[in-house]
Parts: C-alpha cells; sequence; structure tokens
C-alpha cells in the first residue's frame, strides 16, 4: 500500500496564523482499484477510485483546442463573446464531451457519440470560419484553430471507420 502524507500550513499574517491554530497533517491511503481513503485529524472518509485516464487522443486534442478558445475568448469584443462566439466555445464543449463519452463507452455504443462528434466538429468549422470572415478573430488565430478542428476530425473519422470495421457481419464486435 502507498501512503502519502502532507502538512497544511497557513500563511503568515493570516487570522489562522495569527492565533496560532494547529497544523494539520493530513494522510492518503490508495488501495488499488478499489477506493481511496482520505484521512485528517477531524475526520476519516472513503471516495470510490477516480475513473482510469482517458488515452485517447481526440480527447487531448479537444483539450487543447477548447484551452485555446477559452484563451481567445478574452480578447473578442463583448457582442461577439455572448454572441456568435459563445456558440463555438459550447460547440467546442460538446465536441470535448462527446469524444470523453465515445472513448468510456463499449464498442458497439462508440458509434453513436463519433457520429455525432463528427457532426459538431463540422458545424464548429463553419462557425469559426463566420468568426474570421465578420473578423471576431484575426486571420493567424483562425488558420492555428482551423488546424486542430481539421487534426481532430480525421481522427474522428478514422476512428469512426475503424469502428465500422471492427463490426462483424452479424451486428457483434470482434474481440
Amino acid at each position: 500500500m502507498f501512503e502519502k502524507s502532507w502538512l497544511v500550513t497557513f500563511p503568515s499574517g493570516s487570522p489562522a496564523f495569527e492565533q496560532g491554530l494547529p497544523l494539520l497533517t493530513a494522510k492518503l491511503s490508495i488501495i488499488p482499484l478499489t477506493s481511496q481513503r482520505v484521512s485528517t485529524n477531524f475526520h476519516s472518509k472513503s471516495y470510490e477510485a477516480t475513473p482510469p485516464e482517458i488515452s485517447a487522443p481526440i480527447v487531448q486534442v479537444l483539450h487543447g483546442l477548447y484551452k485555446e478558445i477559452y484563451q481567445t475568448g478574452k480578447k473578442v469584443p463583448k457582442r461577439e463573446r455572448f454572441g456568435l462566439y459563445a456558440r463555438v466555445e459550447n460547440t467546442i464543449l460538446t465536441c470535448l464531451t462527446l469524444s470523453i463519452e465515445a472513448a468510456l463507452a463499449e464498442p458497439p455504443a462508440k458509434i453513436r457519440p463519433i457520429k455525432e462528434l463528427r457532426i459538431a466538429l463540422a458545424v464548429s468549422k463553419r462557425l469559426i470560419r463566420l468568426c474570421q470572415e465578420l473578423d471576431v478573430i484575426e486571420e493567424k488565430k483562425y488558420f492555428f484553430l482551423q488546424e486542430k478542428i481539421i487534426e481532430a476530425s480525421k481522427m474522428a473519422s478514422g476512428w469512426l471507420a475503424y469502428m465500422e470495421r471492427k463490426k462483424s457481419p452479424g451486428g457483434d464486435f470482434l474481440s
């Protein structure tokens, strides 16, 4: 069993520091594949283990794309930020959600979210193009975002083709 301890301190000048409150010590015990137990001086509580890391590369690409969209949104004028650009941001979040859903689904259930992901990516391509045409985003940023969306679109198409090839003629999935 792996055990890790950490010390919680209070910054000098804070009320807790000035009052001389005792420092908190906590321990984290990880029990593989079952649960995690968190203990502090005050109480102990069990939590379910977190799901395994999602290894689908498309999730990582869309994650990076959303971060870029979010950072770009800070520079977008208010009128566009709550109009067209908000729709772009929501569509990219939908793409990220669908990719995670497909990554975590069992093989027969992966096809539906992948097809929906391809549609959402096509819509986001158009919306970002519209943003560039209306001068909501700069041309340099437009090319960068389009490159990432095209990359994700190719990944989704390849994933869908793989899943459909993997499907046997009888409708069952091969092992």
